[in-house]
């Protein structure tokens, strides 16, 4: 019994040269899967997105770290919410994204999603930057917050 869905990919693969291009945009942005073809697809890209945010954190990068720490938890998210035959809608927030599951949030898991929230950032200012930049490269903070972000994505692993 396959229940077929259509997924989005991210069009950041693809890229228009001309107009010729748009039709087969479309047909490669939308395509046909079974529920397992996306699981998979959402675990994929969660476990190379927690791969880039070892390999930025050992290279010093501490801000995309934990943006591909958010990216690796958001996408292990989705993956639950598809194995519980729930399409995850085109939201970035954790903590809404996990309403959706029948995943019970304390308290705790409530205020460190919460954080690890921030690490997606909408605007694309410089000074929002600077100041996520500023917070993620202190010692305390990412000594801190990197073993969490390991944690909850491991969590998320066993659901």
């Amino acid at each position: 019994n396959l229940i077929f869905q259509y997924h989005r990919l991210y069009a950041q693969s693809y890229t228009i040269i001309d107009t010729r291009q748009i039709a087969c945009k479309a047909i490669c942005y939308h395509y046909l899967m079974d529920k397992q073809q996306i699981v998979d697809y959402w675990e994929n890209g969660a476990k190379q997105a927690s791969v880039m945010a070892y390999e930025s954190y050992e290279n010093k990068h501490s801000d995309w770290a934990f943006f591909f720490w958010h990216l690796a938890i958001e996408k292990m998210i989705k993956g639950i919410l598809t194995k519980q035959d729930i399409t995850p809608p085109p939201i970035h927030n954790l903590i809404e994204l996990l309403k959706k599951s029948d995943i019970i949030l304390d308290s705790v898991r409530l205020e460190q999603l919460g954080e690890i929230g921030t690490y997606n950032i909408n605007a694309r200012y410089d000074n929002i930057k600077q100041e996520f930049y500023h917070k993620v490269i202190e010692t305390t903070y990412h000594k801190k917050w990197f073993p969490i972000c390991e944690e909850i994505y491991q969590w998320l692993k066993n659901h």
